[in-house]
C-alpha cells in the first residue's frame, strides 16, 4: 500500500494519468484519422484489458472533440522534456519551483517558444551560480 501522500502514490497517479492521456490520444489519431470503426476501438482497448464501455465512452468523445486530447498529451511530453533538460544543464542549481514559474510566467505561449523561455532560464540560473561562486 502506498499513502496517499507518500513519492510512490504520486508516481502511481502521474503514470496513470498518462497512460490514459496516451490512449486517449491513440484513440483520437484511430477515429479522426484513420477512420475506426467503434468494433476496430473496441479491439485496440481490448488489447489493455479494458471493456467495450470504456472503448465507447472515449471514442465517443475524441468524435466529439477532435485533437483535444492530442494537444495536451505532446504539452505535457514537451514540459516534460524541458524539466528534464534543465535538470541535466543545472544539475543541483535545478529547483522545480522557480522551473514551474518560469513556465507559468511564460503565459499562452506556442510550445516552441518555451524553448527559448526555459534556455534563457537556464542560462541565468547557471550565470547567477558563476557569480557566487
Amino acid at each position: 500500500y502506498a499513502g496517499e501522500n507518500s513519492d510512490a502514490a504520486v508516481g502511481l497517479t502521474v503514470s496513470n494519468s498518462m497512460y490514459t492521456l496516451a490512449l486517449i490520444t491513440r484513440t483520437d489519431i484511430g477515429v479522426n484519422y484513420e477512420g475506426w470503426t467503434i468494433d476496430e476501438c473496441d479491439d485496440f482497448y481490448e488489447k489493455y484489458n479494458l471493456t467495450p464501455a470504456t472503448s465507447e465512452y472515449y471514442y465517443n468523445i475524441v468524435r466529439k472533440s477532435p485533437a483535444n486530447y492530442l494537444s495536451y498529451y505532446l504539452g505535457y511530453r514537451k514540459i516534460t522534456d524541458m524539466r528534464a533538460w534543465a535538470e541535466e544543464e543545472l544539475r543541483s542549481y535545478f529547483n522545480l519551483r522557480d522551473f514551474h514559474k518560469v513556465i507559468l510566467d511564460a503565459g499562452p505561449v506556442p510550445l516552441e517558444f518555451l524553448d527559448e523561455i526555459v534556455g534563457e532560464y537556464i542560462e541565468t540560473t547557471l550565470a547567477e551560480h558563476k557569480r557566487e561562486n
